[in-house]
């Protein structure tokens, strides 16, 4: 497990170096593919790259 958040920590920190980030996907029904979904869920953490407000009603 901690050798998956090293590799999330760095993949954080490649995103935030970025000045601009450019995607280029195929779709497939509609969806995304299955690795740009796996990307998506190592950069994508609560309080680390996004957060939320219970209390705005949301």
């Amino acid at each position: 497990m901690k050798r998956m958040l090293e590799w999330s920590d760095l993949a954080i920190a490649e995103l935030d170096s970025a000045d601009i980030m450019v995607l280029g996907a195929p779709m497939y029904n509609y969806g995304m593919p299955s690795a740009l979904k796996a990307w998506f869920d190592q950069v994508v953490r609560i309080g680390k790259t996004f957060t939320f407000d219970l209390a705005r009603g949301g």
